[in-house]
């Protein structure tokens, strides 16, 4: 059973703001208008969901926590003030990549398999919460190619399998 006693604070903190950042990256990334509305919901809910999802994981039973997400939250904002969509998605990767590295070595595998699965939830709900393109909702598809291309870039610095998306 892993804890918040098995990591440094730094490496605490990059587990908790992780999810705000998947579920940013993809929502910056697909420019959705409007729809931002519906994926910025879909954040919070998919952070929150972590503990009802994973039950068995510890790990993200503590982090999707009201308070711990809270506590994320807020240290979120600075990490990306500033930064264009592709800033995020690119130092969201190379903070996925630092997780997976931390999780491979502190946590057991059933652990780091749930917490990497919990984080893509979060970025496919996101990447599906809203249509892009098209006109007034009209039109679009559910999930746009540079959204597809995040979902990749975080699937692969995580080692893990793209889940599936909806085509439409």
């Amino acid at each position: 059973m892993t804890s918040k006693s098995d990591f440094t604070p730094e490496e605490w903190n990059l587990l908790g703001v992780t999810p705000f950042l998947v579920g940013t990256a993809v929502m910056r990334i697909g420019k959705s208008g409007l729809g931002t509305f519906k994926e910025i919901p879909k954040v919070f809910k998919g952070i929150l969901a972590g503990a009802e999802t994973y039950p068995d994981s510890e790990l993200v039973k503590t982090l999707s926590s009201t308070e711990e997400a809270s506590q994320a939250e807020d240290r979120f904002g600075e990490m990306i003030k500033g930064l264009k969509a592709k800033e995020v998605r690119a130092l969201t990767i190379e903070k996925l990549e630092e997780v997976k590295q931390i999780l491979d070595a502190k946590t057991p595998a059933n652990e780091a398999e749930a917490y990497k699965k919990w984080l893509m939830d979060i970025a496919v709900k996101v990447a599906e919460a809203a249509k892009e393109g098209g006109h007034l909702g009209f039109g679009g598809v559910r999930v746009s190619e540079p959204e597809k291309e995040t979902l990749r870039g975080f699937a692969d610095a995580l080692g893990v399998d793209v889940p599936p998306v909806a085509a439409a």
